[in-house]
This record gives C-alpha cells, structure tokens and sequence, in this order.
C-alpha cells in the first residue's frame, strides 16, 4: 500500500476501507429449535388492562386460521437490546453501546414476521387445553413501580414444544470487524448458540424460550 502523507489523503484511505468493509457481507439461513417451552407476552397499551392471553400472542391471519409469528425486531432486540440481549451478556466492558450500535446499523433479517413451525409443520393457534400445544400460565409477574419490585398477578400463554423459526440473516461489513462465522470468539454465530441458552427469547427468560441454533450459508 502507497504512503499516505496528507491529511485529505489520509481520510480518503479511511474512507476507501470503510467502504470496502460495507461491500463485504455474509448471508445465512438461521433455524432455532426450542428447548423449553416459549412464553409471550405481547406488548399492546399502556392503560393497564389485563387482556386475554390470546391477544399476547403474535398472530397473522391466514385465511381462516392463526398463524403464530415472531416478529423479527425480537431477534434484533435478542442480539442488541439494552437489557436481557446478547450484547448484554457477551459484549466486553466499556464495548457494549458500539457493537450495540453496530449490530442495529449492520444486520438485517427477514422476513419481518417469521412464522413458527412445530416438527416443521405451520403452527397455529386454536386455542388453550390439551391437545392443543398452548396453555395459559398464571404465575406472578415482578413490576417496577416508585423504585419497588412488585409481584403482579397475569395470565400469559406458552406454546409448549416443539417449536421451531427460520429466517435469513445478512451481516454487512463493519469497522469492528463483527463477523457472523466461524463459530468461536467474538461473532454472531457464537452469540446466537450462547445464547439459545443463557437469554433466550420471549418471556419470563431464559427459563422459558431456550434454543440451539443451526446456520447454513446462503
């Protein structure tokens, strides 16, 4: 590589490697297969009234029957959120709001609603009881209110096993040099089977909404 030696030389070498780095990019197919139990708790309102467990569940009509998806802002704020997400856990000191950043800037995932499969079948929601594969859980919830934690009487559903997503992920290029393989140190693929198992998705996590994580290149 030439001598950089003026100022506007040297911010054009810089900007020639970033844009070299956003060129770079990684597709892959990514399939979770649960291991506990997924339980949600759809956020719809702030006025506080207690809804049915079914409106907690995220479903897409298809036709005549409930189709049950995630949407893909969950997987997002699995791997970046600000709390309960791999950056969280993973991310080194003093690194967690950059790679945070990042990962927003740098990954995309599609589609935005990704359905749910049970032994690879569509899974969909008839209702609540045996047979069915969805139950309603009535334990207490742990809420905040005037810096005190509260345990809350709710009702939200779990689906019960198995169940399983797919959806396509790509990874840009970015100045961290984030990558999405090989499956040791610090990439996407690590976090992804780190935490299937320590952050889970979902609610009431990791104790419900554990998985393991399988990837192929696309």
């Amino acid at each position: 590589m030439a001598k950089v030696n003026t100022k506007k030389e040297k911010e054009q070498a810089t900007e020639a490697v970033g844009l070299k780095e956003l060129q770079e990019l990684t597709e892959v197919r990514v399939k979770f297969t649960g291991l506990t139990a997924i339980m949600f708790d759809r956020f719809v309102s702030m006025e506080g009234e207690e809804l049915p467990p079914e409106k907690k569940l995220y479903l897409r009509e298809e036709g005549k029957r409930k189709r049950v998806i995630l949407p893909s802002g969950n997987i997002m704020s699995f791997l970046a959120g600000e709390k309960k997400s791999c950056c969280a856990f993973f991310a080194k000191k003093g690194e967690g709001a950059k790679i945070r950043q990042m990962i927003w800037g740098a990954v995309a995932i599609r589609p935005d609603e990704i359905p749910f499969t049970r032994d690879g079948k569509p899974a969909y929601f008839k209702g609540f009881g045996e047979g069915t594969g969805f139950r309603i859980d009535e334990r207490k919830a742990i809420v905040k209110k005037g810096g005190q934690l509260i345990p809350q009487p709710t009702i939200r559903p779990v689906m019960e096993l198995p169940w399983e997503l797919e959806f396509d992920l790509t990874l840009w290029g970015n100045d961290l040099k984030f990558r999405f393989f090989p499956e040791e140190g610090r990439t996407l693929a690590n976090w992804f089977i780190r935490g299937g198992l320590m952050v889970a998705i979902g609610n009431f996590r990791p104790h419900f909404g554990r998985f393991t994580a399988e990837f192929k290149e696309i």
